[in-house]
């Protein structure tokens, strides 16, 4: 952001729980960003995802999707009821805002609020949240596969990467395992194949079967069982060391 103050602290926790996968540096920026009214918020977040200007919040908020990718003709009921009208949503977005400033920094404020209202207010503000979810998960995946052919074709194109890895990493254990070690390591991926394919059949056919999104869901629990499997055997590679 152009003109903006450095304001992070950073400590050596800090550093620690970054190198450590606890948080990344997107949250270290996004929680020192001010958030205290929605005009800041809104402006944070046109500095953050429409720096070409060409956008602005509340309007890319407006052409969110309210489909769901695995079956594109089905609503999703929360965004469909914020697309009918999206200005209701918005102002209970202020409206809540508001009531905090009162409440908290007006610590007399005799203003009141009815039960009714301020759930109605929280229910709105959870639709509004769940259009912001969509909007950002959009902007961040552009090109991702909204046809259930190209979803296919895409799960597919991934597994094979995954399968890719895969054989890498073990090929490295082939390599440098001592005999006896390569036998019992052979035995071993002979059961992982058997095990990862029936799991996956199993989870698919329970999930899926003769529907058109089988290949889908076959594919993507192989991607999960595999690159569990490498992850895993990248993890011990360490004992090629022995």
């Amino acid at each position: 952001m152009t003109g903006a103050k450095n304001e992070i602290s950073l400590d050596f926790e800090i550093l620690k729980d970054i190198k450590d996968k606890r948080v990344s540096i997107g949250e270290i920026f996004a929680l020192s960003l001010k958030y205290s009214t929605p005009e800041t918020i809104v402006k944070n977040l046109n500095n953050l995802l429409f720096v070409d200007g060409k956008n602005d919040f509340y309007s890319r908020l407006k052409r969110i999707s309210d489909s769901d990718l695995l079956s594109p003709k089905t609503k999703i009921p929360e965004l469909a009821d914020f697309l009918s009208n999206p200005s209701k949503f918005i102002k209970a977005f202020n409206v809540v805002f508001d009531l905090r400033h009162k409440y908290i920094h007006e610590f007399m404020s005799s203003e009141t609020i009815e039960l009714s209202a301020g759930l109605e207010l929280l229910s709105r503000n959870i639709v509004f949240l769940k259009a912001v979810d969509r909007m950002v998960w959009e902007d961040l995946y552009p090109d991702i596969p909204r046809t259930q052919a190209a979803m296919n074709e895409s799960s597919a194109k991934e597994l094979l990467k995954i399968e890719g890895e895969l054989i890498r990493i073990i090929e490295s254990y082939d390599k440098n395992l001592g005999e006896e070690s390569a036998k019992k390591f052979n035995t071993l991926k002979e059961d992982w194949d058997k095990i990862i394919d029936n799991t996956a059949k199993f989870f698919a056919d329970e999930y899926a079967l003769g529907g058109s999104t089988y290949p889908l869901v076959h594919s993507d629990n192989l991607s999960i069982l595999k690159k569990g499997l490498s992850d895993y055997l990248e993890d011990n590679l360490f004992i090629l060391d022995k």
